[in-house]
């Protein structure tokens, strides 16, 4: 008997995350620049136009600009931090002629840093540090996992869980291609735990919810501080809280399922069987409540070091912010990367930085970078989990991840069953 082929949608599915990986990458290109520039708007934006250069000095509202033909330009900007510091108010030319460049509508001339003048300004002693709190942060989510691996009854070594953890991050960061580090980690847990597979599967699965609902909270509790100010992320965080809620309320609530037959329609889904028994491991962690809410309060810990670990990293870059605005912004950002949309996110992740960070006064070169840097603390991170996986004796296998993607078919998967030790 031949193997059924995979469903056509599960085998464009790749394809499709990388074109829109691809596309994103494609036009953030486009808007960022490599070199430093000076963006002076026209009467329309096809008269816009660009000088490229790079920035010779820096001080207070003053900067000294070289263009690509060697005209040395002395700008006075409109602030020395925040959202205006890029604002340019005039521009004074070696022959000691003043202009004020004009503007169009709310499009002002400015000052683009480049990727290559915000990267080669980074302070290596704070990239370090950041590298050490991100570290910090990765080991109490260690924490918070064997938590939910003790309530679930899953007997889990806090070594074991320490090097399945970094062996996924190293999946998701150094080799971000269609496999997620979550699906690997799942796998190997499996594996560990035959005779509970549905249990230490579903603890990796809550572990992923609880971090990401932990980093929208954090993200919530700070924008009422300053709500006209993050106007723009609140809607989504908010929005993206509510809908946790909701859900949360429709699963763990017996009223509310049987009012809206989550138990039939959950029958009525593919791989009802598997889908069914993830379903009644979850549940269990309905009289689970303490651990569920010391994971939460864990997964906010967890994320407010992370995020003071990319706040430090915008300070390395010279971004000029109040750490208080990483706090806000950067959780929707991260929840955006998590997305299954690109492989690790490419793409989504920067396009989410620029456009969120817009209204703080970061320019779209500051916001690649902080990402760009980010991305690469998260890298050297991961690298320890590339130590791990050159220990691991049974590595895992493209037919296993198969079979936890639904993409085996059903008499291999039996046939394997009946062989495992």
């Amino acid at each position: 008997m031949t193997d059924a082929a995979p469903p056509l949608w599960k085998r464009l599915l790749p394809l499709a995350k990388i074109a829109i990986a691809a596309g994103l990458i494609a036009l953030i290109v486009w808007l960022v620049p490599v070199t430093d520039q000076i963006a002076l708007p026209g009467p329309t934006k096809a008269d816009d136009r660009k000088v490229a250069g790079r920035i010779l000095d820096r001080d207070g509202l003053e900067a000294t600009f070289e263009s690509e033909e060697g005209e040395v330009l002395v700008l006075t900007l409109a602030a020395e931090s925040g959202a205006e510091e890029n604002a340019i108010v005039s521009i004074r030319r070696p022959d000691g002629e003043v202009e004020a460049p004009p503007s169009r509508g709310t499009v002002r001339p400015r000052l683009n840093k480049g990727i290559l003048t915000v990267v080669r300004n980074a302070r290596l002693d704070l990239l370090l540090l950041a590298v050490g709190l991100i570290i910090a942060g990765s080991l109490l989510a260690i924490y918070r996992w064997t938590l939910l691996l003790r309530a679930a009854d899953v007997a889990t070594g806090l070594w074991r869980a320490v090097s399945l953890t970094f062996i996924g991050l190293f999946f998701n960061t150094v080799m971000p291609g269609l496999t997620g580090g979550d699906l690997v980690k799942a796998v190997y847990i499996a594996r560990d735990h035959r005779t509970k597979k549905t249990e230490a599967i579903i603890t990796v699965l809550l572990d992923r919810v609880l971090g990401i609902t932990g980093l929208a909270l954090v993200a919530g509790l700070i924008i009422p501080l300053r709500f006209e100010e993050y106007a723009t992320v609140a809607p989504w965080i908010y929005g993206f809280l509510f809908t946790l809620v909701v859900l949360g309320c429709v699963f763990f609530s017996r009223r509310i399922r049987s009012a809206v037959r989550l138990d039939e329609i959950l029958k009525r889904l593919p791989l009802q069987e598997f889908i069914l028994k993830i379903n009644q491991a979850v549940f269990l962690y309905r009289y689970r409540k303490p651990t569920v809410v010391a994971a939460l309060g864990l997964s906010m810990l967890v994320h407010l070091i992370i995020i003071t670990g990319i706040g430090v990293i915008g300070r390395g870059i010279g971004l000029d912010v109040p750490m208080q605005s990483y706090y806000a912004i950067m959780p929707i950002v991260l929840i955006v990367m998590a997305l299954p949309i690109s492989p690790g996110g490419l793409g989504t992740g920067e396009a989410a930085a620029i456009y969120f960070w817009a209204p703080q006064g970061v320019s779209a070169s500051e916001a690649f970078s902080l990402l760009l840097v980010y991305r690469m603390a998260q890298i050297a991170v991961s690298l320890i989990g590339g130590v791990f996986l050159a220990f691991q004796k049974e590595r895992v296998t493209s037919q296993e991840m198969e079979r936890f993607t639904g993409d085996a078919p059903p008499e291999a998967e039996s046939k394997r069953d009946a062989t495992a030790p």
